[in-house]
């Protein structure tokens, strides 16, 4: 054995599929079932909006990752690209977010980022 992880969720068996898949050999400890603990609580979500600048070159390789994932295990991951939908309450968070979107374009987030008004929020949103 060359690697101990601790830990059966997302993080821990994508640590420990892609230490093997580069001849690691791999021992994945897990308390539980595998992928029922905080990984079942986070709802699925993969995003890239909201996260710091810096985490952006990880989120978009995390994205492409996904995205190769059912070609990967040769089996359907549930992946699906939706979108992402943010609430804003208060002026000073709409600013703080046309800043972000700004910032982000770069990395090619927020170019579709738009107001849209509280009474078309749920269509916007497809509820």
């Amino acid at each position: 054995m060359d690697v101990i992880v601790l830990g059966g969720g997302l993080m821990g068996t994508a640590s420990a599929y892609f230490l093997a898949r580069r001849g690691a050999r791999v021992t994945l400890i897990e308390r539980n079932r595998i992928g029922t603990g905080a990984t079942v609580a986070s709802f699925g979500n993969i995003r890239r909006t909201g996260r710091h600048l810096s985490q952006l070159p990880l989120a978009h390789r995390s994205l492409r990752l996904w995205g190769e994932a059912e070609k990967m295990l040769g089996r359907d991951v549930e992946f699906r690209t939706t979108g992402h939908i943010r609430l804003i309450f208060d002026e000073d968070s709409l600013v703080d977010m046309r800043a972000y979107a700004q910032a982000a374009r770069p990395w090619g987030l927020g170019s579709g980022a738009g107001q849209v008004p509280p009474d078309r929020a749920p269509r916007a949103a497809r509820l």
